[in-house]
């Protein structure tokens, strides 16, 4: 896979085993996103937990890949635990809960979404739902990709149908690293957006996934729900995960001992 060099990055405080995070609170968090600047280039806003952190250690194309990103999100406490213990102040910022918040605050600025990604039952519940949700919100396109690659002529024009349609923020639900992979190759091609990959948010939001109790979430125990509830899609990501996510942590925290840091 080709990675492409994005320009435009925000200022990353947190690198864990090469991949940079930005590490703060949720509040500002939804600060920097709707701060950014894409005046001259698009920005990429990720939201990453452990599974991706093991990948980019087994693969160095998948490390380019968020190393390359505008934002890059901590979405999993395991990271903010690590990040605490280096004295960073910070707290699980979720694809959903961002998403939730930076919808809010566009009603006021009035600006437009497209969302890509899910199936067209899963859009279509989306919508209806955002629409309840946040009066006002303006949805000007949404598109549920077939599960094959699109034709060159089917890129090109779903491609001119998010630039027509003048969205300021274009939501990807394609799940990790698939969803990013996809941004990163049309970041170039879509102009003055910002592409926001929050994978299962879409399915949250549309009710056809219910999402774990927010107890559940602050103890950070998400994915232990998530598992229960899509065991034989998730078993790999999470039963096998966890043991490279422990060897990983070792050596992070190995890394700190050198260093004298702990």
């Amino acid at each position: 896979m080709e990675i492409y060099e994005n320009e435009f990055k925000s200022e990353k405080n947190f690198d864990l085993l090469g991949v940079e995070f930005n590490a703060c609170r949720i509040e500002q968090m939804v600060n920097l996103i709707d701060n950014l600047d894409v005046s001259d280039s698009s920005a990429h806003i990720s939201f990453i937990g452990a599974p991706i952190v093991n990948l980019c250690q087994k693969d160095s194309e998948y490390l380019k890949l968020y190393q390359e990103t505008t934002i890059t999100s901590i979405d999993g406490q395991p990271i903010v635990n690590l990040a605490n213990k280096v004295g960073i102040d910070c707290q699980r910022c979720a694809g959903p809960d961002v998403m939730s918040l930076v919808l809010e605050r566009s009603v006021k600025k009035n600006e437009k979404h497209f969302f890509y990604g899910a199936t067209d039952n899963v859009l279509k519940m989306l919508t209806k739902n955002l629409n309840e949700r946040f009066s006002g919100i303006e949805i000007v396109g949404c598109y549920a990709p077939p599960y094959r690659e699109l034709t060159k002529e089917e890129d090109s024009k779903i491609i001119a149908s998010m630039i027509n349609s003048g969205a300021d923020y274009i939501w990807v639900g394609l799940g990790a690293p698939k969803q990013d992979l996809w941004i990163n190759c049309h970041l170039a091609r879509i102009p003055h957006v910002k592409f926001m990959a929050v994978g299962a948010a879409f399915d949250f939001y549309a009710g056809t996934l219910k999402r774990a109790p927010e107890w559940i979430r602050k103890i950070g125990l998400e994915w232990v729900y998530r598992f229960l509830k899509e065991p034989r899609r998730l078993w790999r990501r999470y039963i096998v995960g966890g043991f490279e996510w422990r060897r990983n942590k070792r050596k992070f925290v190995k890394g700190l001992k050198q260093k004298n840091f702990v």
